[in-house]
């Protein structure tokens, strides 16, 4: 029998994965990428392989990780094993999981510095560390940090990379891992880690164009339109195009449209601007007047204390003319 469908069997969850070889939700082109939860469940997996080198029972990895959802599990085993890092055999009815002859055979012979190095970059996940941290968890000397991540990045076991929170320091993590955002700056940075205005303000515009030619667009649709137009060539996703969306609300460039299905649990539907007016464009917000925060408050009144006579601002922009 095939192994993943030994362990996906167990449960009414994983049928979708039986008959498929595909976790819940993938499609034939590929899985989803993981979630960095699903990412940590896999390291979790992993540390109780090593620690059972003779493989661990499927029930105590589910005691293990009782508060794991099923779903997580699911996909964290399935790209554990796509990915040749476990092994999946069954014994009576039992099944066991393995840390595979890959990972095994990477980590066989690693020094005592080297296999502490490699813990502490378990443990942190796609978080990853920098070296002077892996020096002061570590409590090892600087140039052993070093030899040490030379020893580990040479093995294809770590990774080096480039973090948007520092220009000099490079943040070291497992080498199959997907960095977290924190590490990367998320979709709106470049590998060098530089703010990408040019790619924002190309999505900026096809979007408010595309939303121009529908008339009405909801944050879903829009993220389909630029999967398939190959707008961008990295996958976004509706929180990434929902951050878009809400430069152009800030920008006064589109609007939402009150729509009966928002209140009966429809999506937000996005419109343009009528004949595209900017907010911050029309006559009345030239003036100061126009975004007063206290305008509510303001009276023609020479006694008032908020009026057009006693307003600095208004008198400077008088002398404008």
């Amino acid at each position: 029998d095939d192994p993943v469908t030994l362990v996906l069997a167990l449960s009414p969850a994983h049928l979708h994965l039986c008959s498929t070889g595909m976790p819940p939700g993938a499609t034939a082109g590929g899985p989803p990428p993981l979630s960095p939860a699903v990412q940590q469940v896999q390291i979790r997996i992993l540390q109780l392989c090593q620690s059972l080198p003779d493989g661990v029972a499927l029930d105590h990895i589910r005691r293990e990780l009782k508060t794991t959802p099923q779903q997580d599990l699911t996909s964290a085993l399935t790209g554990l094993h796509t990915g040749q890092r476990i092994t999946i055999y069954k014994q009576g009815n039992t099944c066991y999981i393995k840390a595979g002859a890959q990972i095994l055979r990477k980590l066989e012979g690693l020094g005592e510095n080297e296999r502490l190095i490699y813990d502490l970059l378990e443990d942190a996940g796609n978080k990853g560390m920098y070296a002077r941290d892996l020096a002061y968890k570590s409590k090892l000397p600087a140039v052993a940090v070093r030899k040490s991540l030379t020893v580990l990045m040479g093995r294809s076991i770590i990774k080096e990379l480039k973090g948007v929170a520092s220009k000099t320091q490079k943040v070291f993590m497992l080498y199959d891992l997907e960095p977290s955002t924190q590490v990367t700056g998320g979709t709106w940075y470049t590998e060098a880690g530089d703010y990408d205005v040019a790619f924002i303000k190309i999505l900026q515009h096809q979007c408010y164009k595309r939303i121009k030619e529908k008339r009405y667009c909801s944050v879903k649709t829009l993220v389909d339109w630029i999967a398939s137009s190959e707008i961008s060539n990295v996958p976004l996703y509706e929180q990434d195009v929902q951050d878009i969306i809400n430069t152009l609300l800030y920008d006064g460039l589109i609007e939402e449209v009150e729509d009966m299905s928002v209140s009966m649990g429809g999506d937000v539907l996005y419109k343009v601007v009528e004949l595209g007016v900017r907010a911050f464009e029309t006559p009345l917000t030239n003036i100061p007047c126009g975004t007063c925060p206290v305008f509510d408050q303001c009276s023609c009144s020479t006694s008032s204390a908020i009026s057009p006579y006693t307003c600095p601002y208004f008198t400077d922009w008088m002398e404008l003319f």
